[in-house]
């Protein structure tokens, strides 16, 4: 079902060991957004653990992720099929295939864990998109062009819990600013949509 994790500012990132077991529990790839110089930055379309560990890495080398809210995420396939492409963070927008690029530069990205409700599934006929895809596009996105600071206020805050039902997910926004939506664990300051982080301990 997929592990989406906040790593608030002012916290190292995760131990390798506890990264390799998301991934491994979450194997058909990962991905990651930060905020650095007013945008957020998706790196995703890992599809094995070591690209995965290097990029994010190589990321902390070049800005330093210590001081920056980062969303993480590893996916279970749920919708729209097994690619570099529907890894997650997705840039908030209205085009599937600017949601599919793998790098880019924006002002608001989505991860999400869970399954949305069935008019975010897509049908048979829409090939190369999933359920977050959807509820971007026809959910958050008109929300976000009305008001680029719908997530300040409690009224749009508390509509979007409602949608979202038992699902989690985390926005990320150009200031670098996070919103977690739905249950998540803390552990260790660091906030976790389920507990498949964990070594051999989730089923």
């Amino acid at each position: 079902m997929c592990i989406l994790v906040v790593k608030p500012r002012n916290k190292e990132l995760m131990e390798r060991k506890t990264l390799k077991a998301m991934f491994d529990n979450n194997p058909d790839g990962g991905g990651f957004a930060y905020a650095n110089n007013g945008k957020v930055i998706i790196k995703k379309g890992y599809m094995n653990f070591n690209s995965f560990y290097n990029a994010l890495l190589e990321v902390d080398r070049e800005v330093g992720l210590y001081d920056k809210n980062v969303i993480i995420h590893t996916r279970i396939t749920t919708s729209g099929g097994t690619s570099k492409e529907l890894c997650h963070p997705f840039t908030v927008c209205d085009n599937f295939d600017t949601m599919r690029k793998t790098e880019i530069e924006t002002e608001l990205v989505l991860a999400h864990n869970g399954i949305f409700q069935q008019e975010y599934i897509p049908t048979k006929d829409m090939k190369k998109i999933n359920d977050t895809m959807i509820f971007i596009k026809n959910f958050i996105y008109p929300k976000f062009k009305e008001d680029s600071g719908f997530l300040n206020n409690n009224l749009v805050t508390e509509v979007i819990e409602k949608e979202i039902g038992t699902c989690k997910i985390a926005l990320l926004n150009k200031d670098g600013e996070v919103f977690k939506f739905g249950n998540f664990i803390q552990d260790d300051g660091i906030f976790y949509s389920n507990n498949s982080y964990i070594e051999d301990d989730w089923y």
